[in-house]
């Protein structure tokens, strides 16, 4: 059984805690192929929009935090004592205010978390920039999935 047919199973079955568990599992899925979309646009025509951008968007946050924990464990490691890395750490922080623009794109899962942790970003910023991003990602697949089926129906 392939990840969307399990998920669509677990939603069906336990609803809005289902979603929570398709969507964290997703969030720490460590850049397996766990495709959320069908399953958050799939039921957003049944379930309640509010509470499915609620649910997924926490549930996808706390996955990304889960990854960041792993990449903090990663950086201490692997990467403490390299001086090039350290150099490569540098040039992006420099750049990290782009973070919630990346959390709204559909990479691979749990690549923010992980490569967050390892460059040591402050955990505040990190939660705040998901959350945002993960917030507009959500919406815009229940939008397409609620206004979708409405459209066509």
């Amino acid at each position: 059984m392939d990840f969307v047919s399990w998920a669509l199973a677990l939603v069906s079955t336990y609803g809005y805690v289902g979603i929570f568990i398709a969507t964290f599992i997703n969030g720490i899925g460590f850049g397996l192929p766990t495709p959320v979309f069908p399953i958050i646009a799939g039921v957003s025509s049944v379930l309640n929009p509010f509470w499915v951008i609620f649910f997924a968007t926490l549930a996808s946050t706390l996955g990304e935090v889960v990854a960041f924990g792993v990449g903090i464990l990663g950086y201490q490691t692997f990467f403490k004592e390299k001086k090039s890395f350290n150099k490569v750490k540098d040039r992006l922080h420099k750049h990290k205010r782009y973070l919630p623009l990346f959390a709204i794109l559909p990479l691979p899962s749990s690549t923010l978390g992980i490569s967050s942790g390892i460059l040591k970003i402050n955990l505040l910023f990190f939660l705040l920039s998901i959350l945002f991003g993960r917030l507009i990602r959500m919406s815009m697949y229940v939008a397409i999935g609620y206004f979708g089926i409405n459209i066509l129906f």
